[in-house]
């Protein structure tokens, strides 16, 4: 029935001449008056049965050389859109198309200007020949932005062409009544009449010019941006984390960390991730924390079946980005990601597109090409060369596919040189307006017994997120945020005697309250959280000192935007400390500490002096926490100073007045030696959802998730005193990640975390012991049904029984649940 849903549109809308509604394409503007023909019917096995929008992932191979003129560029985009999208458009519900990465990318290539660049077979010979045919506009704006290098010069240069070649896809989203969701690089600008300004700029291949793009930024980025379907933008977001290329050669600017939001349409609060970015585990949990429930990645991936480090395989890199936040986040229900195809003179680009879901045991096993299926792909894009699949085993399958893709590759002479094929891939998603999720019911009791919910949320429709706990001898504290993103509150609860009562917190209108932590120790207590406001985002704080409850803010005139704090009480001196994400550093996150002896007067400094770059993302923390006793205070945090996200530790000897250099501790991942080169190099980490502890004698023990060795799945690996442990058991190929920790009385280290083993995220539970970290078996926790999905474990211990609270959608709505029993 999907399938005829455009003839279906077409029949009770025609116009009175008879005419398709679509008859006019979106590059009229550029002289094209035929548009190509839509077809009568759909050719997408549309995924899904949602109700709430039509999702396109529309990839495209682009004929780089093809870009004789705006008119070629804009039918390059437009008559895949024409022949493919447009017969499967839904009547019953909005519909998102979202384009690749790099869309407009080809527009420095079009018209006279760009046929040196055209002719080129070396992409830095292309680039440097555009500094002569743009000598005019280089001029202007070298004039204009004096502090621009050379390279950002030249981009900046490209406005007006690039600006123009752009509205392709604004006037796709109004001619065919669509949202457009697109990735560009270019500089901001604004259209001028100046004779000026028209003079200098205007493209010579056009006759009457009447206005032209002006750049009003010596700076280009890397964009996302978001059209409604009248053609006006209603979103943007620039891309935070570019890659060497992005920095060296176009010397694009990062988007700064605050402006990487969520962007509500109508039917998602949609999370932009272009390519890096989706593999950034920082970045995902602000979003997550943000409230995005759909992600869009835009891909310029760099090749498919073939080889960036000797012997690994790419599929098995894009499944780390958007499949893997999918389930490892509550938030994130979908992933879309379109690619685009094509060798750009000696560049590749390729993947395969495709749209994700969060995993369910009914549905239909997929993967990219020499991977065996899993849960979790709702559709995926055909590639070039179909998979010989089983019988043959993964490896013979892997070295047929790559045999085949590297006579893809520019400069082959093969026959199958750039016969790169594109086929877009539509799903329809469920997105209730209230985020209300698929019910499940109880399951099975884990190994701390069954669960219980901690507190009924304040209305039932209401989500309970990222829970805290803090346990001792004689109470436990949990917090969680709750509500509507946008529109929560933190709530808290003390436990005595087996019986909860809410903390009373500030609760303000105006106020949202996200990511609470928690402490216990020395007849104290303290709950902190992040305040966003009008003002911005700073830390704020209920802390119990003589058994009253005070609400603090740690105000700082030198802060720029403070998040994710921790918190921690020394259970020795009583001394509070608070950590969080400090932006003042050029926009860049950094840990920073704050110490009280009575919660009323504060020392506020760094953590970290050894990393002071302000300039880019390598300056970025993320996952900061802290733990302290009888003086000794450590924080521990990811860091991505070496364009890896590895774990350090910092400490300090004095109470958290001065702190040592952190100093990295996740063990060398393994090396690799780059294709066409002959020296090894250390393979990526991508370590996130840091967790601290700390002993009775005062020794940090820190767990994270660890993703490294060019391998797709995450394991939990465990730290203490320079020996490191794998602390998970799952099987090969399943993840593992988001630990928590916790270390018993009796100096064993007990680690949760969430598990795929079964398929969809359940909790396990692992002791280890001595000074090798003997790693005991796991055991299961929670309580859901099979074929659930439960969140953001919390650790803590009393005596011989651990508490386990855990984010749980069974009803449809995220409620915090409680397990404790013996370990």
């Amino acid at each position: 029935m999907r399938r005829f849903a455009l003839l279906l549109l077409l029949l009770a809308g025609a116009c009175d001449e008879g005419q398709s509604p679509f008859a006019v394409g979106a590059c009229e503007q550029f002289g094209v008056v035929e548009p190509a023909p839509i077809p009568s019917t759909c050719g997408i096995d549309i995924a899904g049965e949602g109700s709430t929008v039509r999702v396109f992932a529309v990839g495209a191979v682009i004929r780089y050389a093809e870009m004789e003129d705006y008119a070629a560029f804009c039918r390059s985009w437009d008559d895949v859109v024409r022949t493919e999208v447009l017969p499967c458009l839904a009547d019953d519900k909005p519909n998102l198309l979202v384009f690749p990465e790099n869309a407009t990318l080809a527009g420095g290539f079009i018209g006279s200007r760009g046929v040196a660049a055209r002719a080129e077979t070396q992409t830095l010979s292309a680039f440097v020949s555009l500094f002569g045919t743009y000598a005019g506009p280089l001029s202007y704006y070298a004039e204009r932005y004096p502090a621009a290098s050379p390279n950002a010069l030249l981009v900046i240069s490209l406005t007006d062409t690039l600006h123009r070649a752009f509205q392709t896809f604004p006037e796709m989203a109004r001619q065919y009544g669509v949202y457009v969701a697109v990735s560009s690089d270019f500089a901001p600008a604004e259209l001028s009449q100046d004779p000026d300004d028209i003079a200098a700029l205007s493209d010579p291949d056009l006759e009457e010019v009447e206005s032209v793009y002006v750049a009003t930024e010596g700076a280009a980025y890397n964009w996302g941006l978001y059209f409604g379907p009248d053609g006006e933008e209603v979103g943007r977001v620039a891309k935070s984390y570019l890659l060497p290329a992005e920095e060296d050669l176009l010397n694009l600017t990062h988007g700064a960390l605050e402006q990487a939001r969520p962007v509500a349409l109508p039917f998602a609060r949609t999370g932009m991730v272009i390519s890096k970015d989706a593999w950034m585990p920082g970045l995902l949990e602000r979003l997550d924390a943000l409230g995005a429930n759909v992600m869009l990645q835009p891909e310029a991936f760099s090749g498919w079946a073939v080889e960036e480090f000797e012997g690994d395989w790419l599929p098995d890199i894009v499944t780390q980005s958007g499949w893997a936040h999918t389930q490892r986040h509550a938030g994130f229900r979908h992933n879309i990601t379109p690619c685009i195809k094509g060798n750009l003179l000696d560049l590749v680009f390729d993947c395969q597109s495709h749209v994700t879901n969060a995993s369910r045991l009914d549905d239909v096993p997929r993967s990219f090409i020499g991977q065996d299926p899993y849960f979790g792909l709702a559709t995926v894009e055909p590639w070039t060369i179909e998979d010989p699949g089983p019988p043959a085993s993964l490896e013979q399958r892997r070295a047929i596919l790559r045999n085949l893709g590297e006579r893809l590759l520019p400069g082959t002479g093969d026959p199958l040189e750039d016969a790169y094929h594109a086929e877009v891939v539509a799903a329809d998603l469920e997105l209730r307006s209230d985020g209300r999720l698929p019910e499940s019911g109880d399951g099975t009791p884990g190994a701390l017994g069954a669960s219980t919910v901690v507190a009924e949320p304040r209305a039932p429709q209401m989500h309970q997120r990222f829970p805290a706990l803090a346990v001792d001898d004689d109470a436990a504290l949990v917090a969680w945020m709750e509500g509507a993103p946008g529109d929560e509150s933190v709530r808290a609860f003390v436990e005595s005697d087996d019986a909860f009562a809410e903390v009373t917190l500030r609760t303000d209108v105006n106020v949202v309250q996200r990511l609470p932590r928690v402490a216990m120790g020395a007849g104290r207590a303290a709950v902190v959280w992040e305040e966003e406001s009008s003002d911005g985002t700073r830390i704020s704080a209920g802390v119990r000192v003589d058994g009253a409850w005070t609400v603090i803010d740690l105000d700082d005139p030198g802060a720029r935007s403070a998040w994710a704090p921790d918190v921690a009480i020394d259970p020795v001196t009583g001394r509070f400390f608070v950590t969080w994400l400090d932006l003042r550093g050029g926009g860049r996150a950094k840990p920073w500490i704050a110490h009280s002896d009575d919660a009323r007067f504060w020392q506020l400094n760094p953590v970290d002096p050894s990393n002071a770059i302000e300039d880019n993302p390598r300056g970025d923390a993320a996952f900061v926490r802290v733990r302290a006793r009888d003086g000794a205070v450590f924080v521990a945090f990811s860091d991505f100073r070496e364009f890896s996200w590895d774990v350090y530790l910092s400490e300090s000897d004095n109470g958290g007045v001065t702190f040592a250099p952190a100093t990295r501790i996740n063990p060398t991942a393994k090396m690799v030696m780059p294709v066409g080169t002959n020296d090894f190099v250390e393979s990526e980490r991508i370590h996130g959802d840091v967790a601290l502890a700390i002993d009775l004698t005062g020794n940090p023990t820190v767990a994270w998730t660890e993703r490294q060795d060019r391998r797709y799945e995450s394991h939990v690996r465990l730290w203490r005193a320079d020996v490191t442990a794998r602390a998970d058991d799952a099987p090969v190929g399943v993840d593992a990640w988001r630990p928590a920790l916790a270390v018993a009385p009796s100096a064993e280290i007990l680690t949760v975390w969430q598990d795929l083993r079964g398929g969809t995220n359940h909790l396990r539970l692992a002791g280890a012991l001595g000074p090798d970290l003997g790693i005991e078996p796991s055991a299961a926790v929670d309580d859901a049904a099979e074929g659930a999905h439960v969140y953001a474990p919390q650790i803590g211990v009393r005596g011989t029984e651990a508490w386990v609270v855990w984010e749980d959608p069974r009803p449809g709505y995220a409620r915090v649940r409680l397990a404790r029993g013996a370990y």
